[in-house]
């Protein structure tokens, strides 16, 4: 059966005014998530282990990007969409430094916060893995420290806006 296409967009009309960046981003292992409902391809509902919570990651200004591209294999009649989630925080910390050691040995459950109100969530069945931990002193005073984190994840749908009165309930 042949896919239909469900929607004309105009993107000539009315006010193009978007920003782009990222605000925060919330993480927790990804074996704490017991379920998640979509409905009509939003995330209404996240059940997580009770005594588990999201950690919040508070993003300096342009310091955070996230993406879900789509990759197809014609030959194969695949399809994966790569999620990419990438920021940047200033300083290294020996507890950042621990706290990015144990990132990178479990998958995670990760939500961005988009600077423009929007959340979204990475990794809903597989989990991200963190796969970039750069600690970085640069040579000039004026740049100081900073630790970049980059996770990635292969999921067969596209990343899930989540409502927003959902995200309470995960950092509680």
């Amino acid at each position: 059966m042949a896919c239909q296409l469900a929607s004309s967009y105009d993107f000539s009309a009315g006010c193009q005014a978007s920003i782009g960046g990222v605000d925060k981003v919330y993480i927790m292992e990804f074996a704490n998530v017991s379920s998640v409902t979509v409905t009509a391809n939003v995330v209404t509902a996240v059940t997580k282990v009770a005594t588990k919570v999201y950690r919040t990651y508070n993003l300096a200004k342009e310091m955070g990007s996230d993406s879900d591209n789509l990759a197809r294999n014609v030959a194969t009649a695949s399809m994966l969409y790569d999620h990419k989630v990438d920021f940047t925080t200033n300083g290294i910390t020996t507890a950042m430094k621990q706290e990015l050691k144990a990132m990178a040995q479990t998958p995670l459950s990760v939500i961005v916060l988009r600077r423009d109100g929007t959340a979204w969530m990475y990794g809903k069945q597989k989990g991200m893995d963190l796969v970039v931990g750069n600690m970085q002193n640069a040579k000039e005073a004026s740049n100081g420290p900073q630790m970049v984190w980059g996770f990635t994840g292969q999921e067969p749908d596209v990343a899930l806006e989540v409502q927003f009165s959902v995200l309470a309930t995960l950092l509680s």
